[in-house]
């Protein structure tokens, strides 16, 4: 499995959410809502983002949560296993997210302010989820 592919979609999609950041301080959940479904019709999701990597779709939760869904193709729960460890993709992807929310930009620095856990789901190609990596404020701050 090339991890490198993994990372650059992730850094993709969140350098979008990141970019499209909200112009008011007070977030609601509501507005989350809103925001992610302007994210999947931009992405066009679901949109294949590397040879093993597809997003579903990005959801809001109630408490400023972005939820972004995807299946990794052609795989199960098992090869991912035989791949790389869960322990280690989960700390890449964690990772690459911390890095791009605390990139010192006007985009991430918003994106901070606004305080939106970003929560990164992973299914195999059965829709067996392999792996959730959550991310927030607490964390980048």
């Amino acid at each position: 499995m090339k991890k490198t592919n993994i990372f650059k979609t992730l850094v993709v999609v969140l350098a979008i959410a990141v970019g499209l950041t909200f112009t008011q301080c007070g977030v609601s959940d509501r507005d989350v809502e809103r925001y992610a479904k302007q994210l999947n019709e931009t992405m066009k999701c679901p949109v294949k983002v590397d040879y093993m990597t597809m997003l579903d779709s990005i959801y809001a939760m109630p408490g400023k949560e972005l939820h972004y869904h995807y299946t990794i193709v052609d795989h199960t729960c098992k090869d991912m296993n035989s791949l790389v460890s869960k322990a280690e993709f989960e700390r890449n992807i964690r990772i690459s997210i911390l890095a791009l929310v605390n990139a010192e930009n006007k985009d991430a620095s918003s994106f901070r302010r606004l305080k939106i856990i970003i929560v990164s789901e992973y299914y195999d190609k059965n829709g067996e989820l392999y792996s959730t990596v959550r991310v927030g404020p607490k964390e980048y701050e």
